[in-house]
């Protein structure tokens, strides 16, 4: 059996930033830029993985797959909320999670 990559990502993933800029030194969005760029190499590698699989079953090729890390309460922000809304943020992550 063929490797596996997982490549994490984010929900906020976007192509919101011009090609001509792939470092993303000119954009505002810097973040959702490089999430959006994994998900296009991470797509492409397993597009290319699948390919050879067709071409020759017998191979085992590495295998790419994307993940988004999901909801978790972090002290991040704990400067800037109240211990209200702190309890608040806790619980609502138990409820999504």
């Amino acid at each position: 059996m063929g490797g596996r990559v997982v490549w994490t990502s984010s929900l906020a993933a976007s192509p919101s930033y011009e090609s001509e800029d792939w470092q993303l030194i000119k954009t505002e969005q810097s973040y959702e830029g490089s999430k959006y760029q994994i998900e296009l190499m991470a797509t492409h590698l397993d597009f290319r993985a699948r390919k050879m699989l067709d071409e020759n079953p017998a191979l085992h090729p590495i295998r790419h797959f994307i993940s988004e890390p999901g909801i978790c309460s972090t002290n991040f922000a704990t400067a800037l909320v109240s211990p209200g809304l702190r309890l608040i943020e806790i619980c609502l992550c138990y409820i999504v999670s």
